[in-house]
């Protein structure tokens, strides 16, 4: 790797193999750009930033606008001028009080986890959307994978500060199709029948550690709740006929809310009911999926270690190569509620989501909902069609 050609120089360092001129004045930054078309390893780039600096700096003691309007950038503005870890908290400060408080709670820990120990000492005008994808990059590095919807939900606390300030917002130029991250929408897979009782016939009752895998996933794909829902669920919570989805695991706590703030009462299947009633656990037991000490279950791993191994076992193909996780169990009652004809209000109301993402979600991404008979289409006003027809033939 080649090295840079200089060492210090005032008014002058480096961001990103790139040379900035920093010049403060009246206890503020004045000029903080980064020339984006240089190389620090190039002397004719260092002699060109030289002569930019000495141009500021003369127009600085001669009381002259330091940069005219045509070389100031649009986006450096007296806002671009204060950290991002100033700017988050004055964002948690004064831009969240209409915000619902599990919504706060969110951005805060996004914010405090990713954001601000990568990018707090920064200026708001030196953060762009490579340095958020670098970001990305370096904890896959590291080991850690995620999704792209789970990257969307990181950057929108990245996103909220950058547009609460009315800033350049480097989280928008991701998804605008520019970036390695702004794939399109993966298409949403589901189970088939034969699978799913192939799948549920190969759990076990008492497994792993004496979890019951069977009925977690049987409640999993028969009704469709998320994951931490899964885990909160109480045995007063089943009546027989439906289960009250009241409250949800977050960060290894009993949260007495769900995900979206609003109870909702879930239909149980025949198949899965009989599962539930069977189930060991609901004799002197409180929660449905307890632990060994007869606490609730704060992680979702160990089922899903062993779905992956009963997948292995009746080589079902399965992983993000084959676009199946643990949560193509809740995809599946989606998709079944789509294809059985359940209206979309209704099956909204049953998976815990607003209309408009219910349909968003699984009506585009699901062939066998788009693959409709056109008969559903036509008007049932037979006299109508009858007359059309014989006009037809005259």
């Amino acid at each position: 790797m080649a090295k840079r050609i200089w060492d210090a120089e005032p008014n002058i360092d480096e961001h990103r193999g790139k040379f900035r001129i920093k010049i403060w004045h009246d206890n503020r930054y004045i000029v903080n750009e980064i020339i984006r078309d240089s190389d620090v390893t190039r002397k004719a780039d260092l002699v060109r930033v030289r002569k930019l600096r000495d141009k500021y700096l003369a127009r600085l003691l001669l009381n002259e606008p330091v940069r005219s309007k045509a070389t100031k950038s649009k986006t450096k503005t007296d806002k671009n001028l204060i950290t991002f870890s100033q700017a988050a908290e004055r964002y948690l400060k004064i831009y969240t009080r209409d915000l619902d408080s599990a919504s706060i709670a969110d951005y805060k820990k996004h914010l405090n986890t990713h954001w601000i120990p990568a990018f707090g000492n920064w200026l708001m005008c030196d953060i762009t959307d490579e340095d958020v994808l670098e970001y990305f990059v370096d904890l896959e590095d590291e080991g850690s994978v995620y999704s792209t919807k789970t990257k969307k939900n990181y950057c929108q606390s990245l996103s909220n500060v950058f547009r609460a300030f009315k800033l350049d917002n480097p989280v928008n130029r991701i998804w605008a199709g520019k970036s390695r991250l702004a794939n399109e929408k993966s298409k949403i897979s589901r189970y088939l029948p034969d699978e799913v009782e192939e799948l549920i016939a190969a759990c076990q009752v008492n497994g792993r550690a004496g979890f019951n895998i069977k009925l977690y996933f049987t409640i999993f794909i028969g009704c469709g709740l998320r994951p931490q829902e899964l885990l909160a669920l109480r045995w007063d919570d089943f009546d027989g006929e439906f289960l009250t989805i009241q409250r949800c695991v977050s960060d290894f706590k009993i949260k007495e809310t769900t995900k979206t703030g609003r109870n909702r009462r879930v239909y149980i299947p025949k198949w899965v009911s009989n599962e539930l009633r069977n189930a060991p656990s609901r004799f002197g037991q409180t929660w449905v999926f307890p632990n060994t000490q007869n606490g609730f279950n704060v992680k979702s791993e160990i089922f899903n270690e062993e779905w992956l191994r009963i997948h292995q076992e009746l080589k079902i193909p399965y992983g993000k190569e084959n676009n199946r996780t643990p949560y193509t169990c809740r995809h599946t009652r989606a998709a079944e509620l789509l294809t059985n004809g359940v209206l979309p209000a209704k099956g909204a109301e049953q998976m815990g989501h607003s209309i408009q993402v219910f349909l968003n979600t699984y009506s585009e991404w699901i062939e066998e909902y788009s693959k409709m008979d056109n008969s559903l289409l036509e008007s049932q006003n037979k006299s109508l069609l009858l007359r059309h027809s014989s006009l037809g033939t005259n």
